[in-house]
């Protein structure tokens, strides 16, 4: 079971990155409950969480997260924008986005569709892009970014349908 020959001659290392990845593993295997009551000191702390929450909101907000972060310390900034009217908005991505396309129009063509939705939820969000990407022959993306950017002020995070269905 043991070889003297398997022995590396080098020193021992800290290696982070696989520490950060095992984390991220044993989040995503929390009960929701859980990550929510581990979570809540962290948002707290930080100043995210300005006064009371209301719990069932603060779950499906972190229900979107558990599966990207990789520690509770990345939390504040991944939800950031759930819990404020004024939040910051990632320059370099936003000089990115307003540098092709058109996103203006797009999001008055994305704020359009949504006026006339029966039903606000991922599904429909999800057809309503589609059918005006279809309609104006454009990418689903120009669409999504100008909306993310829009409503999130990053250029990534769960997913845009999600985010505006906990957002309605």
């Amino acid at each position: 079971l043991f070889d003297f020959n398997g022995i590396n001659h080098d020193g021992a290392r800290f290696d982070d990155q696989k520490l950060i990845h095992m984390n991220m593993v044993y989040l995503r295997e929390l009960p929701i409950e859980t990550f929510v009551e581990m979570a809540r000191p962290t948002l707290d702390s930080s100043g995210v969480l300005k006064g009371e929450v209301a719990p069932v909101y603060l779950r499906r907000v972190l229900t979107l997260c558990q599966e990207k972060v990789r520690t509770f310390d990345e939390l504040p900034a991944y939800v950031g924008y759930f819990f404020c009217e004024n939040f910051p908005i990632d320059e370099k991505a936003k000089r990115k986005l307003l540098s092709k396309g058109q996103p203006l129009v797009r999001l008055r063509q994305f704020l359009g569709e949504l006026e006339g939705m029966r039903k606000f939820d991922e599904a429909e969000v999800e057809a309503a892009v589609k059918r005006l990407s279809e309609e104006h022959r454009v990418y689903t993306g120009e669409y999504i970014h100008a909306v993310r950017m829009a409503v999130t002020g990053t250029p990534s995070g769960p997913g845009i349908y999600q985010i505006l269905e906990v957002l309605d």
